[in-house]
């Protein structure tokens, strides 16, 4: 619900659980196998110009970091 707060029409989102949409990540882009996944909840990383950002796991950090982006723009 964080990401969906605010409209941003360049946001990508892929929805990583571990399960079959994770390992057709991972056979069809392997960057995405180096990326952690947590034992609990979910957690974000936020890439752009293909480099991506220390990842965030808690709501209060991702909207904080969004805030930050948007006012760069």
């Amino acid at each position: 619900a964080t990401l969906r707060s605010s409209f941003d029409p360049g946001l990508v989102v892929l929805h990583a659980d571990g399960g079959a949409g994770t390992a057709f990540l991972q056979r069809h882009r392997p960057a995405f196998s180096t990326y952690a996944m947590p034992e609990q909840g979910a957690r974000l990383y936020l890439c752009e110009n293909f480099a991506c950002q220390t990842p965030l796991d808690s709501p209060s950090e991702i909207t904080e970091r969004r805030a930050g982006q948007r006012n760069q723009y």
